[in-house]
């Protein structure tokens, strides 16, 4: 729910949902200052990023790409970081298993 609770926030805040039509929303639970910190991020990293990158300059090769990725999990971990590193452990394992497959 951390996650739904955090994209709550960041919907009424910043993209103007209306508290009442967002679904699981309590406005009680989520007007905190944890919540609006973490929306606060997500829009920093929206802004700065674009809608799925593209906003981005392409990576240079594998090296670059892994840089850039790098960089957003560390950035994505402080918003949520039990989920980030398990997303990221599970990306790295992937991202062996197709190398070595090539």
């Amino acid at each position: 729910m951390t996650e739904w609770k955090a994209f709550g926030e960041f919907a009424v805040e910043y993209l103007g949902m209306p508290a009442e039509a967002m679904p699981l929303f309590n406005e009680n639970d989520n007007h905190n200052d944890k919540l609006k910190r973490k929306a606060e991020r997500i829009m920093k990293f929206v802004l700065e990023c674009g809608n799925f990158g593209h906003k981005r300059e392409a990576a240079s090769g594998k090296m670059g790409s892994a840089w850039l990725k790098f960089r957003d999990f560390a950035r994505h971990s402080l918003v949520f970081p039990v989920d980030s590193l398990k997303f990221f452990c599970h990306f790295m394992v992937d991202g062996i298993k197709l190398a070595m497959a090539k």
